[in-house]
Parts: structure tokens; C-alpha cells; sequence
């Protein structure tokens, strides 16, 4: 049996074609599809399914909703029932989402999987959100890369402003085949450009192309066309690595541009990766960088404190200690009994054990309790907010990207002034700890946020 989900629905079975009908069906194909060979419990299959309008007995609806959907597969040992819930018995490769997952290296054939938007038949789900979210943005690194390995692989030792002609190692023939195969990628990074303006790779790979072609003022004027969007819309300037990017393209040298490295690796470039400016934390030890050198990414957003921390040792031992044995330690007591200070002193003290860094969220100029996620990825410094309306973009959205960024490496969380927040910064809370297994947390609030795991720690 195989199922499709990179696009509409799709099931065979032995190689024939079987149509799903119905909504709700589908939907629970789809759903168990997303975890092939696990179980899915009962109670978040029915929340998944049917959300706040759920039947009056959910796990009746269920098994006949199961029963139907075995009797339209004609595999009665497809979906198996156990203590843990339902499960659909298959090995995940017979799911097209977990093969794209998984050849995702293999650009071209992962590519060719999809048909259209991933999880089409339930995109409006809130389950399907962050799962589609999760394979689009695959999907758009993987287009990205592929772009950028035939840009590497078409202009072996030769610069691109050169174009056609008796610089290339095949004579002009070769070289007019080159530029015509380049010039072919241009289109379609002018559309990628066009649904992501300010994403910066596609734009890179946009000049580069250019370039290829033989259309060095088109180029410099994508450039220009970029520099003035983040101006307009961000107030900053493009990146350093596109800054040297233009400068090679002035000079017609961008086959010597270092800037290819951004394909491949997840330090390079054009990566989404947090904010290199955001100023180290005292006793880093950091070299001083040569120049030239690529600033390294920041690992806190702490600022230096202006004046010594006195008066409050024993406080502070014990928020260490209550650090070590929980992954959630609030801090609570009036306002102006310090609670910021000393969170703050202890959280400096945690970069040694924080890969991923210590990141203060400053919440106190938070006005709604949906504008909690943003604010983290704000402190987080990722580019990849910025790229994006933060009043248009789904809430899962931001959770997905939230998670996989704070699950990537041991990383610890200041949520400041969490009180007039406090159950968006809870609920946020609760979801990363969950989900990010090497996060830490730190709040300061008021009264505590009322989680499972929470440690308090009184400041008189």
C-alpha cells in the first residue's frame, strides 16, 4: 500500500488506485499517514478530527470512523488497534512525505515527488499546519539547493560575467550551452524571489544566475532592487556575504566570490541562523575575529551589567541549584523585588552549559498573549522573522519554527515579566519543554504560570 500526501490524496493498494471518500476520512488517513507505524492515541486522534466540535462519545465515532476506512482499503490489517490507540501498519517509506524526508539529499527525485501544496485535502486542519509548514519550508531548501548545485557545477573555472564564448573550456559551443542552461534557472528564481522578496538566498542565487547568463546589469540591479526592500520595509541593509556578492559581480569575478558555501552546510550563509549581532556575554573568551573573517553567531542577547550584583547570594545559589533539578524554575514576588537582576545574573552563568545559548525574552512590552511566540523569536535574533509579516503568519507557524530551532541544541530561555502574559507564556512554555527535550526555562513573574514541572523560587 502507498499514500500519498505531497499534494492531494493518493492511495493504491497493489498498485491500484483507491478513492477515499469523504472529509473526515481522509482526514484520519492523512493524519495516521503523518506518523506511519506509531500509534496515534485515541483522545488526540479525536481533538485532531473533530477539534471543539467533537461527538458526544468520541471513541465510538472513532472505531466506526476506523471500520469505514478499512472496509474502503479493503486491508482490514492496515490499521491496527492497541492500548496506545491506532496505528497504520505500514512501513513509513509506503508514505510519499516520509521518502521526501528522507531523499531530501537526493534533490532532483525529492522534488519530483510533489504535486502541489503538501496535505492539500486538509490544510485547514489545525493539525495539518505544522507538519505542511514543515515539508513547504523543506520543500524551499531543497529547491534552493538544487538551484545552487546546477550553479555550481555549470561554471567550472570560469568567472560568469564572461558569458558565452572562448573562455569557456569547450570552446564556444560549450559555452553558449552553459549560459543557455543558466539563463534557464533565471525564471525560476525570479518567482522564488517574488514569493519570499525578502528572503536572501533566492536573491543570491538570482544575481549569480545573472551573472551566469552573461547579464551583469541585471544583476547589479536585482541587487540594488533587494537593498531597497529591506531598507523600505526593515530599516537594515543586506547581509555582508551579498554585500561581497555585489562587489564580485562589479568586478565580473563571481566565480572567485566565497560564497558558495552556503548550500550544503547548516553554519553557511544564506542558513537561517541567529543574529550575529547581538553583543557575547562577559567571560566568553572569545578571540577577536581577523579581518574578513565571518562573524561567528551570537549565543545570548544578555546585555553587561552596569553596576556589581550584591546582596543577593544565597538567592541566587538556590536559583542555580533549582536550575539543575528542573528544566522550568519561575521566579515570583512583587514587582521591584529584583527578579529580573538576579534571573538575569543566573541565566549569564548558564552559558557554558547552553550550546544553543541563553536568549532573554523581554515580555513587559507584549500587549496581547499572541504576540508571546513572536517576541521569543525576536530574541532569538532569526533572520527568518524578519522575512515574514508577523500579523499574517499563522500561530502554528511560529511554534514549528520555534521548536525546531530551540530543539536543535541545549539552549535556555529568560522569560521576563511573564504576569500580564501569563497564560500565553505558560502555554508557550509548556509546548517547548515538551517538545525540545534540552531546553531550560527561566521565568520571572508575578504569580506562577501553573505548569506541570514548574519550580518556584520566592524573591523577598
Amino acid at each position: 500500500m502507498r499514500i500519498g500526501v505531497l499534494g492531494p490524496l493518493e492511495v493504491a493498494v497493489g498498485g491500484v488506485p483507491v478513492e477515499i471518500a469523504g472529509g473526515r476520512l481522509r482526514a484520519l488517513l492523512v493524519r495516521l499517514a503523518l506518523d506511519p507505524g506509531r500509534y496515534v492515541g485515541t483522545v488526540l486522534l479525536a481533538e485532531d478530527l473533530w477539534g471543539d466540535a467533537a461527538p458526544a462519545d468520541p471513541g465510538n465515532a472513532l472505531q466506526s470512523l476506523v471500520s469505514r476506512l478499512r472496509r474502503t482499503l479493503g486491508r482490514a490489517d492496515a490499521l491496527v488497534y492497541g492500548p496506545a490507540g491506532y496505528r497504520l501498519a505500514l512501513p513509513p517509506e509506503a508514505v510519499d512525505a516520509v521518502r521526501f524526508e528522507r531523499l531530501a539529499h537526493a534533490l532532483r527525485e525529492a522534488l519530483a515527488l510533489w504535486r502541489g501544496p503538501a496535505l492539500a485535502d486538509v490544510a485547514d486542519t489545525p493539525f495539518a499546519a505544522a507538519p505542511a509548514h514543515r515539508l513547504e519550508e523543506l520543500r524551499l531548501a531543497a529547491t534552493e539547493d538544487h538551484i545552487e548545485a546546477g550553479l555550481a557545477g555549470d561554471v567550472p573555472g570560469r568567472g560568469p560575467a564572461e558569458g558565452p564564448g572562448e573562455g569557456s573550456a569547450g570552446g564556444p559551443a560549450d559555452g553558449g550551452h552553459t549560459a543557455g542552461r543558466l539563463g534557464a534557472a533565471v525564471p525560476e528564481l525570479e518567482a522564488l524571489t517574488t514569493a519570499h522578496p525578502l528572503r536572501e538566498r533566492p536573491r543570491a542565487l538570482l544575481i549569480r544566475a545573472l551573472c551566469a547568463a552573461g547579464r551583469q546589469p541585471e544583476a547589479l540591479a536585482a541587487y540594488e532592487e533587494y537593498r531597497a526592500l529591506l531598507a523600505e520595509e526593515l530599516g537594515a541593509d543586506p547581509s555582508e556575504r551579498l554585500r561581497e556578492l555585489h562587489t564580485a559581480v562589479l568586478r565580473g569575478d563571481v566565480a572567485g566570490w566565497g560564497g558558495a558555501g552556503g548550500s550544503g552546510d547548516a553554519g553557511g550563509p544564506y542558513r537561517t541562523r541567529r543574529d550575529g549581532g547581538a553583543p557575547s556575554a562577559p567571560g566568553t573568551g572569545a578571540a577577536p575575529r581577523t579581518p574578513g573573517e565571518p562573524v561567528p553567531p551570537a549565543r545570548t542577547n544578555l546585555r553587561a551589567a552596569l553596576t556589581s550584583f550584591v546582596g543577593r547570594d544565597d538567592e541566587l545559589r538556590r536559583v542555580r541549584a533549582l536550575l539543575g533539578g528542573s528544566r522550568l524554575v519561575t521566579l515570583t514576588g512583587p514587582g521591584g523585588a529584583g527578579k529580573t537582576r538576579l534571573a538575569t545574573t543566573a541565566a549569564a552563568g548558564l552559558l557554558d552549559d547552553s550550546p544553543g545559548g541563553v536568549w532573554l525574552v523581554e515580555l513587559a512590552p507584549v500587549t496581547g498573549g499572541d504576540d508571546v511566540p513572536f517576541a521569543v523569536l525576536g530574541a532569538l535574533g532569526q533572520r527568518e522573522t524578519a522575512v515574514l509579516d508577523n500579523r499574517h503568519l499563522p500561530p502554528r507557524d511560529v511554534l514549528t519554527r520555534l521548536t525546531d530551532t530551540l530543539a536543535a541544541a541545549p539552549t535556555t530561555l529568560l522569560l521576563d515579566n511573564c504576569e500580564h502574559v501569563v497564560s500565553a507564556a505558560a502555554h508557550l512554555a509548556d509546548h517547548l519543554l515538551r517538545r525540545c527535550p534540552e531546553l531550560r526555562v527561566l521565568a520571572t513573574s508575578r504569580e506562577p504560570l501553573g505548569i506541570d514541572g514548574e519550580a518556584l523560587c520566592p524573591v523577598p
